[in-house]
């Protein structure tokens, strides 16, 4: 893969590095606040972020990996393996483990930090048809994969922002590739009119928003689902 003409590896770098710096910049009393995604904490939260990431190279290192694709992103948020009840009691265990696996909140942000930069240069050396098994099963193409792990850095982002009462900061680039994976053949001037901009429609798109009666309507005349997870 050529990583300048890779939009999915170039929206995960874009959102993956202002995560990074905004999350050096939270306060250290807000780490440990409740976040938006029950029972986490903010630091548990970002942690989860965190292994999202970090599993991509045991994937890429797998033998025999899979010849043909049977899920794509919207597919593995709506219908995936990810969505069983006990997958989703081992995220919520498995991050809290993590989260206080490091000595300081810097060495947790520092080893994200490392991480993501390490799975960007990883993923850009493979073939553009590269097929990839997740941990719960599901064959995917890696910048398919690649594109989750941007909606996750772009929906938990902004879930840390509201539980640490911070200003969102989203890239353009990351908005934009969960932007159009939300709305696929919608218009966009239908979509607009869930927000003022690309970060008010993808919270409400997704639950993470309040949404009127109207907006309600508008997401299910025009197929607009909320994601699982993320």
């Amino acid at each position: 893969m050529d990583e300048d003409h890779l939009p999915e590896i170039a929206a995960m770098r874009a959102e993956a590095e202002r995560l990074t710096a905004n999350a050096r910049a939270l306060p250290g009393a807000a780490w440990d606040l409740p976040s938006p995604c029950p029972p986490w904490s903010n630091r548990e939260l970002f942690a989860h972020v965190l292994m999202t990431v970090e599993r991509v190279p045991a994937m890429l290192r797998a033998p025999d990996p899979p010849t043909v694709a049977d899920t794509d992103p919207t597919r593995y948020y709506l219908e995936g393996q990810a969505l069983t009840t006990a997958a989703s009691d081992e995220r919520v265990q498995s991050a809290r483990h993590r989260a206080h696996a490091f000595p300081t909140r810097a060495a947790l942000i520092d080893h994200f930090d490392h991480t993501w930069r390490t799975v960007a240069h990883q993923c850009a050396t493979q073939p553009p048809d590269r097929i990839v098994r997740t941990r719960h099963g599901d064959a995917m193409l890696l910048r398919d994969y690649v594109l989750t792990r941007v909606v996750e850095l772009v929906l938990h982002g902004i879930d840390l922002a509201k539980g640490t009462a911070t200003d969102r900061w989203s890239s353009p680039a990351g908005l934009s590739a969960v932007v159009d994976l939300l709305l696929g053949p919608t218009p966009v001037d239908a979509a607009s009119s869930l927000g003022r901009d690309d970060a008010v429609m993808v919270a409400k798109a997704t639950g993470r928003d309040p949404v009127t009666s109207g907006e309600r309507r508008l997401l299910r005349e025009h197929g607009i689902t909320l994601f699982a997870l993320g």
